[in-house]
């Protein structure tokens, strides 16, 4: 059964290394289950989504649409810069994945979610410790591989500020579900920094500036 058009036609979920498709960008997902709790973290798409099929049922969706929107897309971000763009995402989640683990745990707790009066006190004591941790894992990454992400054409100094501005507004949050960004702070900054971070925001042929 070949499906819609747009439908995700790779097995999943992905490994780290995987380059059958040319618009792949690696996100570390942070899933729960049915109670809210959190499951072991995998590799997915930025660009996946769930679809839902006319005739009823679901589907892995491409956001960007069907191949040939997948290769326009890849074409317009240019292949050496989205290479260098999979491998920086890679390695940094990998480097943070500890701390974001943390934090989300400490986060998921911190509005109670079924939890006793004493421990969502003490998840609200743990939220700027483990933010600080985060931050500090980030930053120390960053600065010690610039290369990387020079190659990806993201300045490190706008990447920090971003980040460090992101996680302040992710913690203060009612409800946290998922580890993204708030498209409106991510999209103050430059192009390859709102590629990096929050690449469904730069879907539109890579929104790239003239």
């Amino acid at each position: 059964m070949t499906g819609p058009e747009d439908r995700c036609p790779f097995p999943r979920p992905f490994p780290p290394d995987f380059t059958a498709c040319p618009a792949f960008l690696p996100r570390l997902h942070f899933a729960t289950d049915t109670r809210g709790q959190r499951l072991r973290p995998h590799w997915t798409c930025a660009h996946l989504d769930t679809g839902q099929r006319v005739e009823g049922g679901f589907y892995g969706q491409c956001l960007l649409g069907a191949t040939p929107e997948r290769e326009r897309w890849a074409k317009a971000m240019m292949a050496g810069q989205l290479g260098a763009v999979r491998t920086a995402r890679i390695s940094l989640s990998e480097a943070i994945r500890p701390q974001v683990e943390r934090l989300m745990q400490v986060v998921a707790g911190k509005d109670g979610m079924g939890l006793s009066h004493a421990i969502v006190v003490t998840r609200h004591s743990e939220v700027g410790p483990a933010a600080a941790a985060l931050q500090d894992a980030f930053e120390g990454f960053v600065d010690g591989h610039g290369e990387l992400f020079k190659e990806a054409g993201i300045e490190p100094r706008d990447l920090i500020a971003c980040f460090a501005e992101g996680v302040r507004e992710f913690v203060n949050r009612p409800l946290v579900r998922e580890w993204r960004f708030d498209a409106e702070i991510v999209g103050r900054y430059p192009w390859p920094v709102i590629a990096f971070l929050r690449p469904d925001l730069v879907r539109e042929v890579g929104l790239r500036p003239l």
